[in-house]
């Protein structure tokens, strides 16, 4: 072992015959490891901060895996100088993805817990004070990582400080820091050599990260000369690009350069970028909210004007064929089949125009608490004949904790449905798989918390949808060739109603088979206890027991 790994053992007295009896104890820890890791990210997903440095489910999904790795590999030993090097790359990985110190911390009480009940469970006391003290050596190391990280920083701020005065240097930085965009620094090779607080914010990288970097680690190659002093005249109004954050994910944002004579600094361009992300979503979602009313409004005068003709119709088809059967001739059956046919359009008819008023005049909402994994169950126990039937396979991925939101059950269930259902129908059209009766494919329910929302994902392998800026959410248009096109649009006005979006990607693996995936994405807000987690955590979190009980008893 290094001489550094050596003096934290010595100094929590961690020893060879205590990590033995932390070996001993494998085969009753490996089984629990993933609920572990499920229980752990779910945490993560409380918090805003913590959360925000991950790019998107499918790694946190990876990330999962890894902790079971590590976990494994801390009961499977040794604990020699290999294990703790890549206890220390671990902690690496959380430096390199933006993750505070703190929540390191924090999360290895998490797992402290977690790992401790699991062994005390079993009767094993030695092994769970024994793990205890190799959990502090395991948090010593990956301390290090930041402790290393930090000195890199100070070093990078002695180097980019400038030869200011330091109250010049504050009056500036503050002038700056109030703007409310990120401004950047760039120097002639389009190294960033100094950043605002705002950039921090946006981009998550530390002010201190962020110099040095070139300017393409944030936005896309090239970029940078089309937002040239040539675009100037155009102002932030009219030219939008993409801002790179650091765990991946985009921002939209209007920039704007000016060139400025070289200084202290080195600068020789200043380029202003204001984040329009939230802008551009609202504007999208009151453009559809414009569409669907005005949809609506031309839909409940069709439908009052059609509804009352149908209904007379109907009534004297029905006494045509009363009047039919009652009399004998060469050709009643064809009539009377002639007859069916026209009842049943009817019918048909009928019921689309209730679907037209059910668009255009939703019912208020009635709002109670639900517990949105006993509404993901239900909805999938409901569908389960009608995918065994199709050979699609229905899985529920949930999460351990119960979630409790204020909706309309009924409505919210009919969205879910709906989408289950039409995953269901792409895959028995695509025909992929097999004959009918054997698995064609699958469709998952799956629900997740984020710190303020709550997601509930439909994913399926069917065909996808092959253009992503499809107006699905329109009305009538589908991609069946008997839809009447009202079902996306009546699901996305009531998830809307509930103060949420909807939302769908549609995505075709790189390698072989080239599967696609097509995910509709359900964001409904938590309530407020929930997402004030600071004030009492454990009367919120028995108040979401207590509505879950309720519910699956109501």
């Amino acid at each position: 072992m290094t001489s550094k790994h050596q003096e934290i053992t010595h100094y929590v007295r961690f020893s060879p015959a205590l990590s033995q009896k932390i070996t001993r104890c494998k085969d009753l820890v490996f089984p629990q490891l993933a609920r572990v890791s499920e229980i752990f990210y779910e945490r993560v997903r409380e918090h805003e901060e913590a959360h925000a440095v991950f790019q998107n489910e499918a790694q946190i999904d990876r990330l999962r895996v890894s902790l079971v790795q590590w976990l494994k590999d801390l009961f499977r030993g040794p604990h020699d100088d290999a294990h703790f090097v890549r206890t220390a790359q671990v902690g690496k990985v959380h430096v390199k993805i933006g993750l505070p110190a703190r929540y390191m911390v924090t999360g290895m009480s998490v797992l402290r817990t977690e790992l401790t009940q699991i062994l005390l469970r079993e009767n094993q006391i030695d092994a769970a004070q024994a793990l205890s003290l190799l959990l502090d050596v395991e948090l010593g190391v990956m301390v290090d990582a930041y402790w290393s990280h930090f000195k890199e920083r100070i070093q990078a701020m002695i180097k980019w400080g400038g030869n200011e005065k330091q109250e010049e240097r504050d009056e500036l930085i503050d002038a700056l820091d109030g703007l409310g965009i990120v401004v950047l620094g760039l120097d002639k090779d389009n190294r960033i050599a100094y950043a605002n607080l705002e950039a921090e914010r946006i981009t998550g990288y530390k002010v201190e990260e962020l110099i040095g970097l070139p300017c393409e680690s944030l936005l896309p190659d090239g970029e940078i000369n089309r937002i040239g002093p040539q675009e100037q005249q155009h102002s932030f109004r009219h030219l939008t690009t993409t801002l790179l954050t650091r765990s991946g994910r985009s921002r939209e944002v209007r920039p704007h350069l000016v060139p400025v004579k070289e200084g202290l600094r080195g600068l020789q361009k200043v380029i202003g970028l204001l984040d329009m992300t939230k802008e551009i979503e609202w504007q999208k979602r009151t453009h559809q909210a414009e569409r669907l009313a005005a949809v609506g409004r031309l839909a409940a005068g069709l439908a009052h004007e059609i509804r009352n003709p149908l209904n007379g119709a109907h009534l004297h088809l029905m006494v045509l064929e009363r009047i039919l059967k009652r009399h004998l001739f060469s050709e009643k059956e064809a009539a009377l089949e002639s007859l069916e046919t026209v009842v049943r359009e009817i019918q048909r008819l009928s019921a689309l125009v209730s679907e037209f008023l059910e668009f255009a005049r939703p019912r208020p909402l009635s709002l109670r608490p639900i517990a949105v994994c006993e509404l993901c169950r239900y909805a999938a126990h409901l569908l389960q004949p009608d995918a065994q039937r199709h050979g699609v396979q229905i899985k529920l991925d949930l999460p351990p904790a119960t979630y409790v939101i204020m909706a309309d059950r009924d409505k919210l269930c009919q969205v879910l449905i709906n989408l289950v259902r039409n995953s269901i129908e792409a895959i028995a059209a695509e025909g992929s798989g097999g004959p009918k009766g054997e698995e064609r494919g699958h469709v998952i329910l799956r629900a997740r918390r984020r710190p303020r929302h709550i997601m509930i994902e439909v994913e399926d392998n069917g065909p996808g949808i092959p253009d992503p800026n499809a107006p699905i959410f329109d009305a009538f248009y589908s991609t069946k060739p008997n839809g009447t096109g009202l079902g996306l649009p009546i699901a996305h006005r009531i998830v809307q109603d509930h103060g949420g979006s909807l939302s769908f990607e549609s995505i075709s693996s790189p390698h072989p088979p080239h599967q696609r995936r097509t995910i509709f994405r359900i964001e409904l807000p938590l309530p407020q206890e929930l997402q004030d987690l600071s004030e009492n955590p454990v009367n919120s979190h028995q108040s979401t027991e207590d509505a879950a009980r309720e519910e699956s008893h109501g």
